[in-house]
């Protein structure tokens, strides 16, 4: 399940955003899966 949400970004991030992307998935799907990796690095970093 997903639920719909809105962020507020500069156009700069938002253009990187789309280059790191590119055609393989989504927006929000890439957006995700980074933020994904994100907690838990940091969840790995913190033990």
């Amino acid at each position: 399940m997903t639920v719909k949400t809105s962020v507020t970004l500069s156009p700069e991030l938002l253009a990187s955003i789309d280059r790191a992307a590119g055609n393989e998935c989504s927006r929000s799907r890439f957006i995700e899966q980074v933020v994904r990796d994100f907690l838990r690095r940091a969840d790995r970093e913190a033990r």
